[in-house]
């Protein structure tokens, strides 16, 4: 099997009847070129991921148009496999166009593929995604994201498979896996064992030094573990950067969705909450006393029934009276915060005012909450002191 990884979208970890190879690739006009001097119509395995690959306003004209022969193998019995995230595949002969929408929990869906389904079910709890998609008719779902957006799936073409994936901790162990385990089942024609030397070099060879060869083997032995050590920060800072990026889904997520990134901010602000059915969060005070939180993303302004739902949710709780309430908003979830109505009245329904200080809560916002979070990571102690104050903490 011989295995092309494009722009660094996994470390290369070769096997035994295995043949790898790394090319660079950069996107221009909906299609990916590379400087190359070969066809690569001989390769059964591509992996690429197209968040990594630079898109350019113009290539050279000596570049191949790896688009088109990768596809074209793919039809011809190939397999393409895409870690999918924010950018469009607008090559694929059914392109997707993915959404910016990050989560962790998914559902599995064997019935379509079952050789793919249980690779993904063996990794289920290292799974995450980075943008969810609209399957055109031609794709076969593998998993969805709670909210039922599609973030794996695949489509058979003529011989072959273009296989979507969503991101894992490990990207080398989820393609061994495939390799391994689904390829052959859906590919059996892509294991063919490649040309080997059976017979094994006498041990008297060693006495027959080659000049420089052993120090070279040793300067290659030390650049592989500073690949390796660079890889591993690279997959660290790729993580951290992810989570940092999260936060933005504080300007214009709704739902679950959001009272997570709230959830997380509030955390990244010392102040301590957790989901609690059917509450969206609850911080439990020094003191003893409770503060329900309740969480609403809206395309307007943000109404009484969040009001009545917090009311009823403390009315049910084991001590009404030691238990008060907050709000936080995302009012004109679609609007850039700039175009955004100005003041808490046009952000709030009147109704929903009234009845938050007849009841003594607080009603903030998701972008006010975002900029305390861009405070705190850049150092500002007092963020911390500002998240309790617009909770009345």
């Amino acid at each position: 099997m011989r295995i092309l990884v494009i722009s660094g979208a996994v470390p290369v970890e070769k096997s035994n009847g295995e043949e790898w190879r790394e090319l660079t690739a950069q996107a221009h006009a909906a299609q990916l070129y590379a400087v190359s001097p070969e066809d690569v119509f001989d390769y059964d395995v591509f992996v690429l991921d197209c968040d990594k690959i630079d898109v350019v306003d113009r290539t050279p004209s000596e570049s191949k148009n790896l688009s088109h022969q990768i596809v074209e193998r793919v039809m011809g019995g190939g397999c393409a496999i895409f870690f999918g995230g924010s950018q469009a595949i607008p090559w694929l002969p059914d392109p997707i166009s993915p959404v910016p929408y990050a989560g962790q929990r998914v559902n599995i869906f064997p019935d379509n593929s079952e050789p793919l389904a249980a690779v993904l079910e063996r990794f289920k709890k290292e799974i995450s995604y980075r943008g969810q998609f609209d399957l055109p008719k031609t794709w076969g779902l593998l998993a969805r994201a709670l909210n039922n957006r599609p973030v794996s799936a695949f489509s058979q073409h003529h011989d072959g498979y273009f296989i979507v994936l969503p991101e894992f901790k490990s990207r080398s162990r989820i393609l061994r896996d495939l390799l391994d385990h689904a390829l052959p089942q859906i590919l059996p024609g892509l294991a063919r064992p490649l040309e080997v030397v059976v017979e094994d070099a006498p041990d008297w060879l060693s006495e027959f030094a080659i000049p420089r060869a052993d120090e070279i083997g040793q300067r290659v032995s030390d650049l592989d573990a500073e690949i390796r050590k660079l890889r591993n920060e690279q997959t660290q800072k790729e993580q951290e950067r992810r989570e940092l990026l999260e936060y933005r889904g504080l300007l214009w997520l709704d739902g679950f969705a959001l009272e997570r990134v709230v959830a997380a901010t509030l955390n990244l602000l010392d102040i301590a909450v957790h989901p609690q059915a059917p509450v969206d969060l609850v911080h439990q005070k020094a003191d003893g006393t409770s503060l329900y939180i309740e969480v609403e993303g809206t395309d307007g302004l943000v109404q009484l029934r969040k009001g009545q739902q917090l009311l009823s949710y403390i009315a049910q709780s084991d001590d009404p009276a030691a238990t008060s309430g907050a709000i936080i908003g995302n009012p004109y979830r679609k609007q850039n915060p700039a175009d955004r109505p100005p003041g808490m009245e046009q952000l709030f329904s009147p109704p929903l005012r009234r009845l938050a200080e007849k009841q003594n809560w607080r009603l903030s916002t998701t972008v006010e909450l975002f900029r305390l979070a861009q405070s705190h990571l850049s150092g500002q102690l007092r963020a911390s002191q500002e998240a309790q104050a617009m909770l009345g903490l």
